[in-house]
């Protein structure tokens, strides 16, 4: 509960503004002291008091994972209970230096230890246990326990009705693994992720995961000369729409660059700069759309400063190659 009121105090909040019907001061203090434990609608209130951002919300709630924290001597994480796209990350970032790294086996089988014991992983994501299993399995050569456990695994997913960030990082993982050669689950397993998965348009996390999975997908496609999955698999990448704010915060970020070279006194570099923007610009953004950034949006844009930086070097009968800057 401490960090409830770590935030609390990082907004300079005062206690008086909790709605007394909702919880009272004194029970917020022996609930912040640890003298009581909180109820669904006590950690609610206090949310709702604190304003607590997504990112917020995962500080407060879960313990923070990492790889130093598993590696480090004493450290009990048998209770932890954490977020669990971060333990998928780590899970995912071990798997790897296990198969590339001889020297890491004792390490990453700590970690995969940690991991695997934790009750509260034990409770809610026993598919991660098995994941982690069918991981040592693949290290050591135990073709049979990972078929065993892939089926397991398999199983449990197409019952689902709904796929989140785990799932697919799930089978994200699984698809790493050169020991899976039946390529006909992660077909079955792919033709899902439409209907299941429930991805929040933001999720950039998740939206990754499906988009490496899928053009993971259609390379094997490719190198097995299967024409169909070929197909199939392009045009699953295909429907997938960029987030025009996201790549626009990334144009914007690059005009930022051609403007500062401009700025610095390198006008060859900030025209291919430009030059390059320009190009990318034109590629990826749909130009037709009108309510949309597109090259001419991007060039007004530059325009105007060019045009007043131009000016403030007459002002300061300064040339194209002289620093505004310094």
């Amino acid at each position: 509960m401490e960090n409830f009121d770590y935030y609390r105090k990082m907004k300079n909040l005062k206690v008086t503004g909790l709605d007394p019907d909702e919880m009272s001061r004194g029970r917020f203090y022996r609930l912040m002291n640890g003298d009581q434990k909180p109820t669904i609608d006590d950690l609610t209130t206090i949310s709702l008091f604190l304003n607590l951002s997504a990112y917020e919300s995962t500080r407060v709630f879960y313990n923070q994972a990492s790889i130093d924290n598993f590696l480090s001597d004493g450290a009990d994480t048998t209770n932890d209970i954490w977020d669990s796209p971060a333990i998928m990350a780590i899970i995912l970032e071990t798997a790897h230096k296990l198969r590339t790294d001889t020297s890491y086996e004792t390490k990453a089988y700590l970690i995969f230890s940690k991991i695997r014991h934790n009750k509260y992983i034990q409770t809610y994501f026993i598919n991660t246990v098995y994941l982690i299993d069918l991981l040592v399995a693949e290290h050591e050569n135990k073709s049979d326990v990972i078929e065993r456990l892939l089926k397991k695994i398999y199983n449990d997913l197409v019952k689902r009705e709904i796929w989140t960030t785990y799932e697919i990082a799930l089978i994200f993982i699984l698809s790493t693994s050169a020991a899976i050669t039946d390529l006909e689950l992660f077909w079955a397993l792919s033709g899902k992720l439409d209907s299941l998965s429930d991805v929040a348009k933001d999720d950039y996390t998740t939206l990754s995961l499906i988009t490496n999975l899928r053009f993971s997908l259609f390379e094997t496609a490719i190198y097995k000369k299967d024409n169909f999955n070929i197909k199939r698999f392009y045009q699953s990448l295909q429907k997938v729409r960029q987030d025009h704010q996201m790549i626009y915060i990334s144009f914007l970020q690059k005009l930022a660059e051609v403007i500062y070279l401009d700025l610095l006194g390198h006008p060859e570099d900030a025209a291919q700069t430009r030059k390059e923007l320009m190009h990318s610009v034109r590629f990826i953004l749909d130009n037709h759309l009108p309510d949309r950034p597109n090259e001419t949006h991007f060039n007004q844009q530059y325009q105007l400063i060019a045009d007043f930086t131009n000016e403030w070097r007459k002002e300061e009968q300064l040339d194209a190659y002289t620093n505004l800057l310094s």
